[in-house]
């Protein structure tokens, strides 16, 4: 047996507000390749942080013979920030011959290291396969990545395969990107009900994943039934008080109480029981409700079919663009670009750094063009920036949905989560609390029913941080969108399922 990287025993970890992540948790690393899968909030990168010493658990002990080298889900990219220029300092300084590294940029869809290590701002994509071709050329004894593919163009992804499939070190991946997820045959699978071992090919993963799901939802329904339990035991007790303080009162009367005192005491009483009574009320017939709406949702035979919206007559472009082009510290992105979007598909793509997101914001009108004309109708359209970035509100599915949509029953909404396969807990959760694939997904259920209805959806790498569920998810509530869609993407198997009528190739 291979002397083992990481030992942990028995580590426990919380979320800040006490959410059970890990319970009692033991596990070893060797020099293996390893995918840790699970949906979406599950802590899956808080795992690695602990793998990797970076963060240290409530309880239990983490062992680590070896130094992993980390690169995180969520990067700052911004020039000045210590983690970038300590990473321009390293390529800078390694020991790796000029043309050497010019070749192993050139792998990776970069441009050539004396001008990209020059550039004052990067993309996401651009400085992932950065930090990715640090962690090559370290040869580390431990590798840990965590969605190393988020934000890689089509070329750094095939490059991310190709030298992850040589790799001859400990391999840790954190991922939900199917190309990458074939070429593994050991996962460890993270959920609320615990962590486990699998041995398999992707497919039967997949459908592992599939079931789980179903389950997590049956076991939510089981506790909001413990609840309403609980509560009609809260409110048994509240009426046993309620006799024996009548009881009381009875009993003062007979001793003489002087009345005016003993209506002020009576006055008191009912104000604070009336007062807690109806709190009570409230929260056990929201339980309830939601209970019934969720039992019966649930008894449907699945898959649901899913509602779509029904659009007003087509009133002509959404979106009009003449002439606009865009430069960044005096490099062009793209010139001369016409636009008149009605409820076409066009879909961006082209490798990263070439200006996918700053097109998007033009047509939003978060970003000005450095020439040309924009012309917008706002309110027939709904926007998603990557990660759910913009939807990072206080509001809950339900609370919007509740406000801005034709969703007129708990049944309704419970059936119309379920055939999303949306998690049903989630949605009582404020949307800044989500992890950034449950925020998509959120934001495009909340856009999908929002009064008035809304005519183009423009979402920036929507299968941005996704499980394998909320993939497919997303996948078939697009293919059914009657409206207009541009999506920048680099995921050409996504934008061939949904179906686009045009592509827009941006940095040819």
């Amino acid at each position: 047996m291979k002397t083992p990287l990481i030992e942990v025993s028995h580590i426990s970890v919380m979320t800040h507000e006490n959410r059970v992540l890990f319970k009692d948790l033991n596990m070893h690393f060797s020099q293996e390749k390893v995918a840790i899968i699970g949906r979406n909030g599950v802590g899956k990168s808080t795992l690695l942080k602990i793998l990797s010493g970076k963060i240290t658990p409530q309880q239990g002990r983490v062992v680590l013979q070896t130094e992993p080298y980390l690169v995180c889900q969520y990067l700052n990219k911004q020039r000045g920030n210590p983690e970038v220029e300590m990473t321009l300092r390293w390529f800078e300084q390694a020991s790796i011959s000029s043309k050497s590294l010019k070749e192993e940029f050139a792998a990776a869809g970069l441009r050539p290291p004396t001008q990209i290590l020059e550039q004052k701002a990067f993309s996401h994509g651009e400085f992932r396969k950065l930090k990715l071709l640090m962690g090559k050329l370290s040869h580390p004894q431990l590798l840990i990545l965590d969605e190393p593919t988020q934000g890689l163009d089509e070329r750094g992804i095939l490059w991310l395969k190709s030298w992850l499939a040589k790799w001859q070190n400990g391999l840790i991946v954190v991922s939900h990107e199917p190309q990458l997820l074939q070429d593994f045959e050991d996962f460890f699978i993270v959920a609320e009900t615990g962590c486990r071992y699998f041995s398999g090919n992707f497919e039967t993963l997949q459908e592992e994943l599939e079931k789980e799901h179903r389950a997590s939802e049956i076991r939510y329904l089981r506790n909001l039934n413990r609840l309403i339990e609980k509560e009609e035991h809260i409110s048994h007790i509240a009426r046993r008080r309620g006799r024996k303080k009548r009881y009381g009162r009875v009993s003062e009367l007979d001793r003489a109480t002087p009345k005016q005192r003993l209506n002020q005491k009576r006055d008191g009483a009912q104000v604070k029981h009336g007062r807690m009574k109806k709190i009570r009320d409230t929260h056990l017939a929201a339980a309830r409700e939601w209970t019934k709406s969720t039992r019966r949702s649930l008894g449907v035979k699945l898959p649901l079919a899913l509602p779509t919206p029904e659009l007003p007559k087509n009133e002509g472009p959404i979106i009009t663009m003449e002439n606009v082009s865009f430069e960044l510290k005096g490099r062009s992105l793209f010139k001369d670009i016409h636009l008149c979007q009605e409820r076409e598909r066009l879909a961006l793509i082209g490798p990263n750094g070439a200006g996918k997101t700053t097109l998007l914001e033009i047509m939003l009108g978060k970003r000005s063009p450095t020439s040309g004309f924009v012309k917008r109708k706002e309110n027939r359209i709904g926007s998603i920036a990557q990660g759910g970035s913009d939807w990072i509100v206080d509001e809950t599915v339900l609370s919007y949905l509740s406000l801005n949509s034709y969703v007129n029953s708990q049944e309704t909404l419970a059936e119309l989560l379920i055939a999303h396969k949306f998690p049903l807990a989630l949605a009582q959760r404020p949307m800044h609390s989500l992890s950034p694939g449950e925020r998509v997904r959120a934001a495009l259920i909340c856009l999908f029913q929002r009064l008035p209805a809304v005519e183009l959806l423009i979402l920036d790498e929507p299968t941005y941080s996704l499980d394998l569920v909320g993939q497919r998810s997303l996948t078939n509530a697009l293919k059914v969108w009657p409206g207009g869609l541009i999506i920048a993407s680099h995921s050409m198997n996504f934008l061939e399922d949904i179906g686009m009528d045009k592509y827009w190739e941006l940095g040819k």
